[in-house]
């Protein structure tokens, strides 16, 4: 859909683009096929999309062999939208489109579908919640390719030592990992955002790689140690000095080790130890 087509198409229904709801759709129909490739659609799976909009992503969605689609828009005039125009595909059982919050969304009911994979052109002031809320421990999905500002991709997909390596990607890194696919321009928007976007694809780690830890204990403790993040990382932890000395040199770790400077691999055993 061309930027005029867009635009009228909007003005028929009544709707003008909202900054609250963090509304830019999305007008390169390659970029959206290329989002879609990015998920590597399959028979049997089960994607959710969050934030369709206008359908950019969703028409390449029913492009694809895909067994189902469900879409979530939080928009009630972009809900009717999408009902009346991809009626057929909802008539025929593949498609269902629900009105709601991504980051709120049932996930319980997403299981027992096959395999979920999630996709979506996520607004910049939700996105961290939606994507906490799809790779959380109950999360029935497997694979997520997602837009996001640049700002969060980076941060999600940081290293250990760069300036943007932070407690979100700790938290994400341990069941996940994170692939920074492309950059992407404003331009390619209607409205243009004020800041560049992103592509990013997050695939779940296989269960052997999990570490064995108490989730709310490791998530606690990444909150408490990156809320000093180049103080070292002893000193934001309940251990005698003695204990924490033996326990890092026997597995090869600097006693000052800075809470910035650890890889994620390190991270997590040493913030699961009981303390």
């Amino acid at each position: 859909m061309s930027k005029t087509e867009l635009r009228s198409r909007l003005e028929e229904i009544g709707v003008r683009p909202s900054r609250m709801l963090g509304q830019n759709f999305l007008l390169d129909p390659n970029l959206a096929r290329a989002i879609v490739a990015g998920l590597e659609p399959h028979p049997s799976d089960h994607i959710v999309e969050i934030g369709p909009g206008m359908g950019a992503l969703t028409v390449h969605l029913l492009e694809s062999p895909v067994r189902r689609i469900t879409l979530i828009e939080r928009d009630h005039r972009l809900v009717a939208e999408l009902r009346k125009r991809h009626l057929s595909e909802i008539d025929a059982g593949r498609l269902v489109v629900f009105q709601g919050d991504g980051a709120k969304a049932d996930l319980r009911s997403l299981f027992g579908q096959g395999p979920v994979k999630m996709v979506g052109n996520l607004p910049y002031s939700a996105a961290t919640a939606i994507i906490a809320h799809f790779t959380d421990s109950l999360s029935p999905a497997s694979r997520l390719v997602l837009m996001v500002q640049r700002e969060v991709a980076e941060r999600l997909a940081a290293i250990p030592g760069n300036k943007n390596y932070a407690a979100l990607t700790v938290q994400i890194g341990r069941r996940w990992s994170v692939k920074k696919l492309r950059i992407v321009p404003p331009d390619v928007f209607w409205p243009k955002p004020a800041v560049e976007s992103a592509v990013i694809r997050l695939s779940r780690r296989p269960v052997s790689d999990l570490p064995n830890c108490d989730p709310e204990h490791f998530s606690r403790l990444v909150r408490r140690g990156f809320s000093a993040r180049r103080k070292q990382l002893r000193s934001q932890l309940d251990v005698s000095t003695g204990d924490w000395e033996a326990w890092v040199r026997t597995r090869g770790h600097p006693v000052t080790a800075l809470i910035i400077s650890l890889q994620t691999q390190w991270f997590i055993p040493i913030l699961s130890r009981e303390h």
